[in-house]
């Protein structure tokens, strides 16, 4: 059960709707809505840790692109699109 309270979290830090997050869970819609209030604590928890792996991921994007132009001059921002 946790693990799929744990990509429910992730999905929802990542910005899905409910109805998305029923669907890749295959759990009713209002099944899903009901987990932050069911396991407050574990859904907490587990928010926060989606929202710590997803600035960690962000930080790392970003330094990878400051060394890019840095390293790269000004014609390595035209490479931008290659770090999605």
């Amino acid at each position: 059960m946790e693990a799929l309270l744990e990509q429910a979290a992730t999905l929802r830090d990542a910005g899905c709707p409910w109805a998305e997050v029923a669907r890749r869970c295959h759990r009713h819609l209002n099944t899903v809505e009901c987990w932050p209030s069911r396991y407050p604590t574990l859904w907490s928890e587990l928010l926060e840790k989606a929202r710590s792996a997803r600035d960690a991921k962000l930080r790392a994007r970003c330094e990878q692109f400051v060394k890019l132009v840095i390293d790269g001059g000004i014609e390595a921002s035209a490479r931008l699109r290659g770090l999605a």
